[in-house]
This record gives C-alpha cells, structure tokens and sequence, in this order.
C-alpha cells in the first residue's frame, strides 16, 4: 500500500545525532530520506560554564532551550555535582527537550502549555512572578535573548550557561546537487537559522539554484523570514511545532497539496 510520501525525496539537514527518528518517520510514510548535516554540535567548556555550573545551587530556575542544552549542560553539572540541586526548578522550552529530560531521570517542572516556543514558556504561570528570582537558561553560544530580556524585565537575574556551539560542518555537497538534479528530491527540512545558513553556504551555485527554487520545511516564522533573506522563491512551509511528527505532517500536507494541483 502506497504512503503518504510515497514518491516524495526529503533532504533533511539535521545534525546527524539527532536526525534518525526524522528519517525513519519520513522512510515510514513511504518517502526517502536524504541526509546532509548543516549544523555541527560541539561542547563548550568556558570558565563563565564552568563558573555557573559551580554556583547552580544559587540559582531558582534552570531553563533549558533543547536538548543539545540538556545534553551538554547536565554533563557540565555532573563535573561539578553529584546531582542536580533539589530546589533548582528545570524548565524546557520543547516537547524534545523535555523528554530529553524524563529520559536523563529529570521531570521537568515548568512546560509551555501549548506552543512549544520561548514565547509559549514566557507565558507560563510559573514564569509571571519571578522578581528577585534568579534563573540561568542553558543554551547554544549566541543564542536569542528574548527568553532572559523578558524575565529580566519581570525582575530576575538572569545568566545564560551557553554550553554548546553550533558549527558549519565541511562536507562535500556534490552528491547531494547530483540527487537534487535528478529530480530525487522534493522538499528540504531546516530547523534552526544558522541550518538554513549553513545549507546556502555549503552548496555550490547550481546547488544554490535547487535550493533557491525548491520547497522547504521551517518550524518557525522566524526561520521563513530567513528563507526569504536568502532569496528563497520555493514553497516555505511552517510546521505547527518543531516536533518530528509536526514536520512530517506538514511535509504530508504540502504534498498532497501539489498532487491535487
């Protein structure tokens, strides 16, 4: 019995420790699954990290922004405790994050209670009163502000623990355009901004072109913004959240959206 992407080519530019519950959601539904890594994950070990992770029992609320954040900061804490303070409230942005959490023994206290986005948590109850609270938000180097500007605002002192960084990997992009020109690939699935960056740099100019005029999967407004920076012209579809299975179901709209046409 055909899938619903059976006949549908799906490049996907997840790091590649994170991409195979994507790949076998897409292979599930019929399609194929291309991977070419955009983003590169490398730990951070920073005396400010370092500094943070030592002090962490002063603190009233660990944020943490994926699951690279959980990753990598709960290896920073293990360094320096035996255990995560047991008053510290753990708060996760994502549905992934937060089951990277439960997976690594921890339940997250504070989940947004719909949208899993900064702006979804800021809206969280348990994040209304924080004045003179103190929260550090676990995080990617360079990462968005939004989350501790608006907490600091509310009156926290807010630090940031940046414990990962994000790199462009250096790869070989040739067999990737091969597949693109041979018509094997439909649609590609970024989910970050420097993904989407990254992307556009690795690929050559006819690469570029494919990418130019092709369909792509986003999970945020802010990411089609930055499609359309790059030039974009193609399909940019926003998946309802950053989820695997929200991707997918947006990948499965559009495409039954271009056999109706």
């Amino acid at each position: 019995m055909a899938g619903t992407l059976t006949d549908t080519g799906v490049l996907i530019t997840r790091p590649a420790h994170q991409a195979d519950k994507l790949v076998s959601l897409v292979e599930a539904a019929g399609g194929h699954a291309f991977l070419f890594p955009a983003i590169e994950i490398q730990p951070l070990a920073s005396d400010a990290l370092i500094q943070i992770v030592s002090d962490l029992e002063q603190f009233d609320i660990a944020i943490f922004i994926s699951a690279n954040a959980v990753t990598y900061g709960l290896e920073a804490i293990a360094a320096k405790h035996a255990e995560v303070p047991r008053g510290l409230k753990l708060a996760a942005v994502g549905a992934a994050t937060a089951q990277m959490l439960t997976d690594l023994g921890y339940t997250p206290d504070i989940t947004p209670v719909e949208d899993f986005r900064s702006e979804s948590l800021l809206a969280h109850p348990a994040l209304q009163n924080v004045n003179g609270q103190r929260i550090v938000i676990f995080r990617g180097e360079g990462g968005r502000d939004l989350l501790g500007d608006t907490l600091a605002a509310r009156g926290a002192s807010v630090s940031y623990a940046e414990c990962y960084r994000r790199a462009q990997p250096q790869a070989d992009s040739s067999e990737i355009e091969q597949h693109w020109a041979n018509g094997e690939i439909n649609v590609t699935v970024a989910t970050s901004v420097e993904g989407i960056q990254n992307l556009y740099r690795m690929l050559s100019t006819r690469g570029k072109e494919f990418m130019r005029t092709g369909a792509i999967v986003v999970v945020s407004e802010r990411m089609a913004q930055a499609c359309l920076q790059l030039g974009l012209e193609g399909d940019i579809i926003v998946a309802k959240a950053a989820s695997d299975s929200a991707i997918v179901v947006a990948i499965e709209a559009w495409r039954q959206q271009q056999k109706s046409l």
